[in-house]
């Protein structure tokens, strides 16, 4: 059986704001991060939830705004 965890790390909107992160969430199977989006702040926002950045290796992009790729530079 696999082990599926989910957390979410911006949910921001496209619009700009000091207060919110774009869109992004972490997807776990077993052992493996996928992170599901990069919208601005992605970096920020793993690092404030206590998730490394550099263990993550997929990316999965579920369609191309900006809101949900501009962090992609970070990685």
């Amino acid at each position: 059986m696999v082990k599926l965890a989910v957390r979410m790390v911006g949910t921001g909107s496209p619009r700009p704001d000091l207060e919110s992160s774009g869109t992004a969430q972490v997807l776990w199977l077993d052992d493996l991060p996928i992170l599901i989006d990069c919208g601005e702040g992605t970096t920020t926002q793993l690092l404030k939830a206590e998730v490394p950045p550099h263990p993550i290796n997929h990316l999965w992009l579920t369609h191309l705004h900006s809101d949900h790729f501009l962090d992609t530079r970070s990685f």
